[in-house]
């Protein structure tokens, strides 16, 4: 036979877990702690990030021995130049060997075509006295 229905009376009560209240600052703050835990990088990401690092800092140190031995080499071709028939002149000795452009400021400016080496500007079309 089935059971009996229970009274309005008896109503069978399950036993529950004691509630927590909160305000709502307090619950804010619990949620901005637990975002920030699942937000903590795992161990592989925390290797993966170390390993960029590290390949980055390798690259700019590459990046500063190449700048650097670029600028050895020029100046060790500038001083090479100066070794020769005098500074900055052909092999006969005789014609300076100076290549350049002039720029829209009205200047000249002198490059040795051996060594590259650059040199101040210098007025492409000087003032002539008695022109008008």
């Amino acid at each position: 036979m089935p059971e009996p229905l229970p009274s309005k009376t008896e109503i069978p009560v399950t036993k529950t877990e004691p509630s927590v209240s909160m305000t709502p600052s307090q619950l804010k703050e619990m949620l901005i702690a637990f975002a920030h835990e699942l937000r903590k990088p795992t161990a592989e990401q925390e290797a993966e990030a170390a390993k960029k690092k590290d390949d980055l800092e390798r690259a700019k140190q590459q990046k500063i021995e190449l700048v650097r031995l670029d600028a050895q080499a020029k100046i060790d071709r500038e001083n090479r130049c100066d070794i020769g028939m005098g500074p900055h002149r052909k092999q006969n000795g005789e014609t300076t060997i100076f290549q350049g452009q002039i720029f829209s400021d009205g200047y000249y400016h002198p490059m040795c075509i051996r060594c590259q080496k650059q040199f101040p500007k210098v007025k492409a079309y000087p003032e002539r006295e008695g022109t008008a």
